[in-house]
């Protein structure tokens, strides 16, 4: 009997729920084109190697209303990767969180000067929860993965990436 767990919390989730939530990433990702079916030798003709990949189940609820997210993600790191590798960039690889810092002069330069404008003058900051933050541009270079299991569509057990996925 297989059990998953929560990627934050450790704690032990529901089969069922974990089962239906990637079964929604999975039609998610083939609705956006995210990947398509590859063989073995598309993948050494193009002198790639398929990038490791995982399922990150996480309850975004809490014990009484669970809200299973599952994201498949893949795991190429710096050290897998040749990009940026000449100049040591991990810029190249990874997109950093904002300090603090930057995060307090955004709020500073947005309200100096609000006083006394007129509602329509006054500048507005918005936070956006963004549920699915990646599949909505284009690889830039050859990219093959391996595919998720729950998706029952890939038989050879490699898959041509077009769209970034989550890391």
């Amino acid at each position: 009997d297989r059990y998953y767990v929560d990627g934050c919390t450790g704690s032990v989730l529901p089969s069922r729920l974990v089962d239906e939530a990637r079964a929604l990433e999975v039609d998610y990702m083939h609705k956006l084109g995210v990947y398509r079916e590859a063989t073995w030798e598309e993948m050494e003709a193009d002198k790639c190697k398929a990038i490791p990949t995982k399922w990150l189940d996480i309850n975004k609820g809490d014990v009484d209303r669970m809200d299973i997210r599952s994201r498949f993600v893949a795991q190429e790191t710096r050290w897998r990767s040749s990009i940026g590798t000449e100049a040591k960039d991990i810029a190249a690889t990874f997109a950093a969180t904002p300090p603090l810092e930057a995060v307090r002069m955004l709020l500073s330069l947005m309200m100096t000067g609000q006083l006394g404008k007129r509602r329509d003058e006054q500048r507005v900051i918005g936070y956006y929860d963004i549920s699915r933050a990646h599949f909505h541009s284009d690889v830039r270079r050859p990219l093959y993965i391996i595919p998720p299991t729950a998706d029952e569509t890939i038989t050879t057990g490699c898959a041509n990436l077009f769209q970034p996925m989550y890391r």
